[in-house]
Order: structure tokens, then sequence, then C-alpha cells
């Protein structure tokens, strides 16, 4: 079969797959353009951050032990939850332990 344009068919068909290729590319593409928001941490995961942070900084001689409080203090403001509220979480210390281990830091030991 001939085409109007003098193309066959399988010319045809070839240019068809192509474009409806081209087409669901595009739509792929510009999903992967779509932002992703981030999980916002916890008040728990920051104060066990700022915990850690505390930990690794006096085992690596940064901060003495005598001073572990105020750094970890200005982590806690840093990362955005105040101190009253990470020291009254139970589990921060625990989560702050378990984000040392997975890192594989050996801070608190």
């Amino acid at each position: 079969m001939v085409c109007s344009r003098g193309e066959n068919l399988a010319h045809h068909t070839y240019q068809m797959k192509l474009s409806a290729f081209i087409a669901i590319a595009s739509v792929i593409g510009g999903s992967l353009l779509v932002p992703i928001p981030a999980q916002a941490l916890t008040d728990t995961e920051k104060a066990a951050t700022a915990y850690w942070k505390t930990a690794c900084d006096i085992k690596h001689g940064h901060v003495s032990r005598s001073r572990g409080g105020e750094q970890a203090e200005k982590y806690m403001r840093e990362l955005g939850v105040k101190p009253r509220v990470a020291y009254a979480d139970a589990n921060a210390t625990t989560t702050a332990e378990m984000l040392d281990k997975m890192a594989g830091t050996n801070c608190f030991q």
C-alpha cells in the first residue's frame, strides 16, 4: 500500500510508533521533574541528632566533656527543637544511640 506522499505502509507505521514513543518518553521525563517534598524530622529525631553530633564532637576532641551540654543545646537550637522539649523526650537518647550504631561511628562507646 502506498500512502499519500509516496511512503509505504511500513514507513508510516514506523513513524507512528516513533511519535507514540516520543510522547510517552516526554510524559515520563516530565514526571521526573516534579519535586518530591522532603520528610520533616520529628522533635525526637532532631534531639537525637543533636545528642549524636555532640557525642561525636566529644569523642573526636572538638568539645570537652564539660561543655557537651552547651554544645548539645546549640545543635538543638540549630535543628529547631527546644532544649526543654528534647530533654523531656525519653526516646531521644535511644534514637541517638541507634543512629550512632547505624552509621558505625561508635561515638557513644
